[in-house]
């Protein structure tokens, strides 16, 4: 039989549930083999369509990545287009304190930068 998980999220008046459909033979599975080790399947949501739309191929792109062997930190920072600092890690001492972020030329010269790129486009 299948593994199943079932994940709903709520927050104040959304919500969004969708199921996880796992293999029996996962992790042995072999995409080769035809269908999908994990297949993720939205559920409810009452969403706007195109968030909806957003969120599932978000979620199915994270579930992918993870059958792929990449931890689920990686997997979760590779679905954000925002570029993340590279030496950010989420596990780090530095980020669990709240250390502050040192404030340099270079970083106000970047700031300044996108502030006008950002009147620019406005």
């Amino acid at each position: 039989s299948k593994g199943k998980i079932k994940l709903c999220l709520y927050k104040e008046a959304y919500s969004y549930i969708c199921s996880i459909t796992i293999d029996p033979a996962y992790p042995d599975f072999s995409p080769a083999t035809g269908g999908k080790a994990c297949l993720l399947e939205l559920q409810s949501t009452n969403f706007p369509k195109t968030i909806e739309t957003m969120l599932t191929s978000q979620a199915q792109e994270i579930v992918r990545r993870m059958q792929e062997g990449l931890t689920a930190e990686r997997a979760l920072l590779m679905s954000n287009p925002i570029k993340v600092p590279k030496n950010f890690h989420l596990d780090t001492e530095d980020f669990k304190e709240g250390k502050q972020a040192r404030l340099t030329n270079q970083t106000i010269q970047n700031i300044k930068h996108d502030t006008e790129a950002l009147k620019r486009v406005s």
